[in-house]
């Protein structure tokens, strides 16, 4: 395990991984892989990757009487443990009476004590889902089941009729909605014109089935909007963090939506930016993919910009805000997407517009009917279900569903069904940038030895080559760069076994400099490699 630290002065450890001695006297569990922050108040360090269970984790670590709160940052593996008020804690030792093996780590039950902002949030969901689910969906498909049912099991038929009604007051409320707002009839006028005359003449199975298919379709529409605005989570989740402000009186840790523009915020590795900003002083390595799609990190420095939902992988910068919440990149994004109507379709359009002109006539032949048939209430009620444009209804919300789900799997956020519609006219798609095209994640995909002219060795023993592979993965080990993870990788995939380094310094934005063996080894960029001195020779790609 190679760790890097950044602790108080009284720990005797600097940043850069060398410790001392007192550092040695731990024995830190086997699972994580770096210490990124320590004080008496705060603790922040990452995990190997493809740790399992960091839910129960989190819960174990919130069982010790000196921690007041834990929090798990996916994105970087990282856990930040927040110790409380008061209580003087060695940070080191607090990790060192740790298990040591993650499956040694022991199972905590989930428990109903949560925050009282989580409370109202999964109160406000369950309402929601209570609301949606009882009268779009039960009791459609129970008053069907009561009118197939009801001639088998005699049951009364102005009972059911009364059900069947009762389980179309939607259908009711839309209608009256029409007439109150839009000073007209609308298709839902005639829907529920024909289930009330239907039911109460006892021709159960039509109103009832005609009921659920409406229901069903409006359900859906529903579910439609809630992953349309599911889909932007990420990036809403982006825009609210605890935060380091930095005040005259030291380091605050606040909410980032209590920020205002020109507030200076320290951000350090496992960091997610909340927040759009300029960098005051520092050098850090930004994962940039959620934004961007660029998998390759993004080396920023002072005077550059930095956006909400950047990610600080490897550095420290101190930043002056610009923008918070909805004033950020990402707010603006968020907001343009939630605006957009989801169902904005010309078929849909078309389809609610041809259904809405035809209330009228319908409404005169159903009276016609009813004078020429002697006042037959059923044979009248049946042609107000002649609505043309309920198959649409139905089949247009559950297409852009599809498509959206599709889409957000893949990571794409579309603005509205009229998007999706338009697409069929698109003949040619132009990318700004490769990244948007990539995996994510890069590979090893050719290792080349060049010679000290710059010219790739043709003829290289398969020793030379699995020595130099050696020394790169065990200068990468403990780094969460995507480029160092990529080495790793591939040398697992050789059996390639990991060396200790006797010396080991990261530099942020550059690479690494190591002592192996007694000989120095260079990990790292072109600025790495001016800085000690080394000539680099042009290549041909």
């Amino acid at each position: 395990m190679t760790t890097s630290f950044q602790l108080d002065s009284g720990f005797g450890i600097v940043d850069g991984g060398a410790s001392t001695q007192t550092s040695r006297e731990y024995v830190l569990p086997r699972f994580i892989d770096r210490i990124l922050h320590a004080s008496s108040r705060r603790l922040r360090f990452s995990v190997e990757s493809g740790f399992k269970d960091p839910d129960n984790f989190t819960r174990h670590i919130k069982s010790f009487a000196s921690v007041e709160q834990v929090r798990f940052n996916s994105w970087a593996s990282c856990f930040v443990v927040v110790f409380k008020t008061g209580q003087s804690v060695d940070s080191l030792q607090w990790l060192s009476a740790l298990p040591r093996r993650a499956r040694e780590i022991p199972f905590v039950p989930e428990v109903a004590l949560i925050d009282a902002t989580a409370s109202s949030n999964e109160q406000f969901a369950e309402e929601e889902d209570e609301k949606f689910v009882p009268t779009r969906i039960i009791l459609p498909v129970c008053s069907l089941g009561l009118a197939i049912a009801a001639g088998p099991l005699s049951l009364p038929p102005l009972a059911v009729g009364v059900f069947i009604i009762g389980a179309a007051h939607l259908s009711f409320k839309r209608a009256w909605e029409g007439l109150k707002k839009e000073r007209k009839i609308n298709v839902d006028f005639l829907d529920a014109l024909a289930v009330l005359l239907h039911s109460l003449e006892g021709f159960l199975l039509g109103p009832a089935m005609m009921i659920t298919m409406i229901e069903g379709g409006e359900a859906v529409r529903d579910a439609t909007q809630r992953i349309a605005n599911s889909s932007n989570t990420d990036l809403v989740s982006s825009l609210q963090s605890d935060v380091r402000l930095l005040t005259d009186d030291g380091e605050k840790i606040v909410s980032s939506f209590d920020l205002n523009p020109g507030d200076r915020v320290s951000f350090l590795p496992g960091d997610k930016i909340p927040i759009d900003g300029v960098i005051e002083s520092g050098e850090a390595s930004l994962d940039v993919v959620k934004l961007t799609g660029e998998s390759v990190p993004r080396m920023s420095g002072p005077g550059e910009e930095i956006l909400a939902g950047f990610i600080v992988l490897e550095g420290h910068i101190i930043v002056t805000t610009s923008a918070v919440g909805d004033d950020t990149r990402v707010g603006q994004i968020t907001k343009m997407i939630e605006s957009a109507p989801v169902f904005d379709t010309r078929v849909g359009n078309f389809a609610a517009n041809i259904a809405n002109r035809f209330v009228i006539p319908t409404l005169v032949l159903a009276g016609v009917s009813l004078m020429l048939s002697a006042g037959n209430i059923a044979q009248a009620a049946s042609l107000l279900m002649f609505d043309l444009g309920t198959g649409l209804r139905v089949s247009v919300p559950t297409a852009i569903m599809a498509a959206l789900t599709r889409a957000g799997s893949q990571g794409l956020l579309i603005r509205s069904g009229r998007a999706l519609e338009q697409l069929v006219d698109v003949d040619v798609v132009v990318f700004d940038k490769t990244g948007t095209l990539t995996e994510g994640h890069p590979s090893v995909v050719e290792f080349t030895i060049f010679d000290q002219t710059g010219s790739p060795v043709e003829a290289v023993a398969p020793d030379r080559i699995m020595h130099l592979l050696q020394l790169s993965t065990s200068l990468e080990q403990g780094l969460n760069h995507p480029i160092a993870k990529a080495i790793r990788d591939f040398a697992a995939e050789q059996d390639v076994e990991v060396i200790d380094c006797e010396s080991w310094d990261y530099r942020v934005g550059r690479g690494v400099v190591a002592t192996v063996k007694g000989q120095t080894v260079l990990l790292g960029n072109s600025k790495l490699l001016h800085e000690e001195g080394v000539e680099i020779w042009s290549v041909d790609s």
